[in-house]
């Protein structure tokens, strides 16, 4: 499940460096999306349909405008639900044939080992479009200089808000270490005791 979980955070960081880019988004389109998500905590990964996504802003055709809110749509939805804080990567293309395609492909990584693969179907969680963040409303009336210092302080509460995941990633790989020793501990013990037994 670490080795999973690695794979989703390495995403993650390719996509959000993507999404960083210094263009303008240009131009709204229809893209076809879907995600994933995993925790340290289990094996259930769940992942979403490919679902239909009008009027996402697109920088350069390239990279999906706003990534990160639409990956706080996801995280929202378990926290509603059950409270749970979750791993959840994005996925997009602008045709579905694409998005359809490399769909197939992830669904067949995690249904392979230990992992508990289910489906979040659009019944159940749905994607909004959003404005990327450079575009956001409450920006719209603010003078340059407090635009400045309104994207500093967002600047400041995701590096915030990064330092707290990262530090309940290592809390949560730490547990998971612990309870695989005691485990083996445990396991060990046992074994030791039906040895007794048989003599």
């Amino acid at each position: 499940m670490r080795i999973i979980l690695s794979i989703i955070l390495s995403l993650v960081f390719v996509m959000s460096a993507s999404a960083k880019s210094k263009a303008d988004p240009s131009f709204s389109a229809k893209v076809y999306m879907y995600a994933i998500s995993a925790s340290f905590n289990d094996s259930t990964v769940y992942i979403t349909d490919v679902q239909e996504v009008d009027s996402a802003y697109l920088v350069k055709k390239t990279f999906l405008g706003g990534l990160k809110r639409y990956s706080e749509q996801l995280d929202n939805y378990f926290r509603e639900k059950n409270g749970e804080r979750r791993t959840n990567t994005v996925f997009f293309k602008t045709t579905r044939k694409k998005a359809e395609k490399q769909y197939v492909k992830l669904r067949k990584r995690y249904t392979s080992g230990d992992v508990k693969l289910l489906v979040l179907p659009t019944g159940e969680f749905t994607f909004t479009a959003v404005r990327p963040f450079i575009e956001a409303d409450e920006y719209a009336n603010m003078s340059k200089a407090e635009k400045k210092e309104a994207m500093k302080k967002k600047a400041a509460e995701a590096k915030a808000a990064e330092q707290k995941a990262k530090a309940e990633k290592k809390a949560a790989e730490q547990k998971a270490k612990a309870e695989e020793k005691a485990a083996e501990q445990k396991a060990k013990q046992a074994r030791k005791d039906a040895e007794r037994e048989k003599k």
